[in-house]
């Protein structure tokens, strides 16, 4: 693995980044929002367009990712668009996802936007050869949600995501036992020593919350947290993943040393 320069960080460079998604449904509030993001330690948003309401409105949008851009400064913002079967909260035809991608790449007001394994691979190839012309990271990403594959199969999975020449990696699966989470972070290591790009793995669910603060030590170069507190099992907010995170590094529970 080699680490990749994100604005200003470099994923794969000391302890794993810390990303927060903006769910928010209109501009107003994703601002708002954004603000309050400002005032953690968060390294990088997320912005979740299936959860935007005018999602049809390639102009509102655009305007929207301006917003943000502006707003965030330093910190660099991913958008990405699931479908229900990966955890979204709308569907959106492939049709409409080139599209809409396709605008915020050309618009350049993400510095990255997530394509997704479940769309036609003629799509995906065709994102990623747009953004990289007009020199946007992409992130590929694969979701199981209801299951976690067998330790060979999640080998498979992150190889063919990395022979799509997407910049970063990511793979999301749901555990149903403690073997599961044990397979997700043995496969990142295996892979992250074998490709250049970095990989984010991320378990759900309370059984996951492990690969949530110990990215490190199986080579995940980023994680996942809530602006505050969550009631939600195996989230943790941004502070209390710093923390995890600070605490692991000092004890030096790294299996690569210093990254």
């Amino acid at each position: 693995m080699k680490p990749l320069k994100l604005k200003k960080l470099h994923l794969g460079m000391g302890v794993p980044k810390i990303c927060v998604s903006i769910t928010e449904s209109d501009p107003l509030a994703i601002v708002a929002f954004a603000g309050q993001i400002l005032t953690t330690s968060a390294d990088i948003v997320e912005w979740r367009l299936d959860y935007f309401d005018e999602i049809n409105d390639s102009e509102k949008i655009r305007e929207t990712a301006n917003l943000l851009h502006n707003i965030l400064g330093d910190l660099p913002l991913i958008v990405s668009l699931r479908n229900p079967s990966e955890g979204g909260h709308q569907t959106v035809s492939d049709a409409a996802y080139q599209q809409l991608i396709s605008q915020l790449i050309t618009s350049h007001t993400a510095n990255a936007v997530e394509i997704n394994w479940s769309r036609p691979a003629p799509i995906r190839q065709q994102l990623a050869n747009l953004a990289r012309v007009n020199q946007v990271l992409t992130l590929g990403s694969y979701y199981s949600i209801q299951n976690t594959p067998d330790y060979d199969h999640l080998v498979q999975i992150l190889t063919h995501l990395a022979r799509e020449q997407t910049n970063f990696l990511k793979l999301t699966t749901m555990p149903q036992n403690d073997q599961d989470v044990l397979n997700l972070m043995s496969a990142n290591l295996t892979v992250s020593e074998k490709i250049d790009q970095p990989i984010s793995t991320i378990a759900l669910g309370p059984k996951g919350t492990a690969t949530r603060i110990a990215g490190h030590t199986f080579h995940s170069v980023m994680t996942y947290a809530d602006l505050k507190r969550s009631s939600v099992p195996g989230h943790l907010s941004v502070e209390e993943t710093r923390q995890f995170l600070n605490a692991m590094d000092e004890t030096g529970l790294n299996v690569r040393g210093a990254m």
